[in-house]
């Protein structure tokens, strides 16, 4: 009975030290997990990194050492049990725990890839890790002066003009330039915008005209001047024939602050020299720049003040003449010998000039200038030397009606020389007058149901040292919707009529049309600004004599 009595004791002092083990490590467990948490909260990290440029991949390890930090936790539990005197339970628990947990970080991400480090990035392909499109997440990208190759796999500079391109983003889009087709070729390339110009100087940059100035005809190429809109800086555009109808813009600064004190400019070519005449604004004196091969040459100044805007020659021996109003309204003409180390000499040509001139030499040797005398007459005086003695005054017609000065010309042989003249009259149309054999019509209007407030433009399909009488005269205006008409006479040295009016294509309106220029093979050419501030040209056809849709003024190549 005892035996019996001592087992059941025996058996439920089992079960209840059984039952309290149990409790008690339950809480043992909970309090493990404490200790575990506290330790890494307190672990030191140390972090294997390889050199930036050496290594394609980084393997960070996380060390997380409790035993540099030994935590100690004792816990009394006691549990009275009546049937066992003084029964006492002690748990005492040293934890200590050594963890190590390893991290890999993404490494050799490509192009496009998300990223938080540089090093993620496959660096050896010279991507970088920064924000492009999405502000919100990094991606490994190309330096912007970079393009991502698809074929090579690679970062790669991104191309200059006129290098071989398939897509916009291999250009310096930063400059303007674009990867384009041009008309003809199957292969594309590194080009400007349409709406910017290639400048050797400044690269491809917008280009807006406040005011075009004046172009000369050289042996090889024509240049123009214009200023610019935004800071009155001159620029000097060259324009030259590659083949046929390929055409380049090359855009030079003037750099010059004499020059860009200058209002009104005009220039000519002679033995590798080029002169130029302008207005001081503040002053009214007439500048002289001469230019050479190397830049500008030296300045001079005319200290007589003079107003309007400068009409300046070349001559046959070379000498170069300008001929400019003075204060008084008196023709002036500044005469330079580049043969004789440019010795200038300057003379007074009489008469009351009103407004713009018009100025060329003929086949004769004879300098003519036309131009609108105080009371609205027509006017010339024809000059056969540098001195006045042979100069010839004379009021073309008795009409008063002229609205703007007139744009002259001449088309012929010594023999048969012929002169025009076209002007805008108070009724807002051109009119037309000739001399031939010494002798001048009278105006006849030319017909058109627009209005024109601007002075013509009159050009000649051949270059003046072409004395052949076939050619072709055309004049260009503008009207009151800055649309450019154009009137041509296809044998003008011979017949009298003008074709009427007829509208040249473009896509854009003309504030001014008015810079005539020649290319190589002697084809006449038409540079202006367009509404837009733009330049735009156009050039004779030589074998329809018709004018081409007006272009831009940009550089393709």
């Amino acid at each position: 009975m005892f035996r019996e009595r001592t087992t059941s004791y025996l058996r439920h002092l089992h079960l209840v030290v059984h039952s309290e083990q149990q409790s008690l490590f339950l809480i043992l467990c909970l309090i493990g997990a404490i200790a575990l948490l506290s330790s890494l909260l307190t672990h030191n990290t140390n972090i294997k990194q390889c050199p930036i440029y050496e290594c394609s991949w980084m393997n960070a390890t996380t060390d997380s050492i409790i035993g540099s930090t030994t935590t100690s936790y004792n816990f009394n539990v006691t549990s009275e049990i009546s049937f066992v005197p003084n029964w006492n339970i002690s748990f005492s628990s040293t934890i200590t725990s050594t963890s190590t947990s390893t991290t890999i970080f993404d490494r050799n991400l490509l192009y496009g890839d998300n990223c938080t480090e540089h090093e993620q990035c496959t660096l050896s392909k010279n991507l970088f890790c920064e924000y492009e499109f999405d502000l919100n997440q990094k991606h490994c990208f190309c330096e912007t002066t970079y393009f991502w190759n698809k074929n090579t796999q690679q970062c790669e500079p991104k191309k200059d003009i006129n290098e071989v391109c398939q897509y916009d983003n291999e250009c310096r889009l930063d400059l303007g330039i674009t990867c384009d087709l041009k008309t003809g070729a199957n292969i594309r390339h590194c080009r400007c915008m349409g709406e910017y110009y290639w400048s050797k100087i400044s690269n491809c940059g917008a280009l807006k005209i406040q005011d075009f100035v004046h172009c000369t005809d050289e042996i090889y190429i024509s240049s123009c001047l214009v200023k610019e809109i935004d800071n009155g800086i001159y620029h000097n555009v060259n324009i030259r024939q590659i083949q046929d109808d390929e055409i380049e813009f090359d855009y030079f600064v003037l750099d010059s602050p004499e020059i860009q004190e200058i209002e009104r400019i005009e220039c000519c070519w002679s033995i590798n020299k080029r002169y130029c005449f302008g207005i001081d604004n503040e002053t009214n004196k007439l500048l002289i720049v001469i230019i050479d091969i190397n830049g500008i040459e030296s300045y001079r100044r005319i200290n007589q003040s003079v107003i309007g805007l400068p009409n300046v020659l070349r001559q046959t021996d070379n000498t170069v003449v300008c001929y400019v109003e003075g204060n008084d309204s008196n023709l002036l003409s500044i005469t330079i010998e580049p043969k004789n180390n440019d010795l200038l000499t300057v003379h007074q040509r009489g008469g009351k000039t009103y407004g713009e001139r018009s100025c060329f030499i003929a086949i004769n040797r004879t300098a003519y200038c036309f131009y609108r005398d105080i009371d609205r007459h027509l006017t010339v005086v024809a000059m056969n030397g540098t001195t006045t003695i042979q100069d010839v005054h004379m009021d073309v017609h008795p009409d008063t009606n002229l609205k703007t000065g007139p744009s002259c010309g001449w088309v012929g042989t010594n023999i048969l020389l012929k002169l025009y003249c076209f002007a805008v009259f108070n009724d807002e149309k051109i009119h037309r007058i000739e001399q031939k054999d010494n002798i001048w019509t009278n105006w006849t209007i030319m017909p058109s149901d627009k209005i024109f407030i601007q002075r013509p433009l009159f050009v000649t399909s051949k270059p003046p040292e072409d004395i052949s009488t076939a050619q072709s005269c055309h004049v260009l205006a503008i009207d009151t919707s800055n649309e450019v008409y154009v009137s041509s006479n296809t044998n003008c040295a011979h017949q009298e009529s003008f074709s009427p009016w007829s509208l040249l294509q473009t896509d854009v309106g003309l504030l001014s049309f008015n810079g005539s220029f020649r290319l190589r093979d002697g084809r006449v050419g038409v540079y202006g600004i367009g509404i837009d501030d733009l330049p735009y040209y156009t050039t004779m056809n030589p074998v329809t004599h018709n004018f081409e849709p007006i272009k831009l003024a940009v550089s393709f190549e």
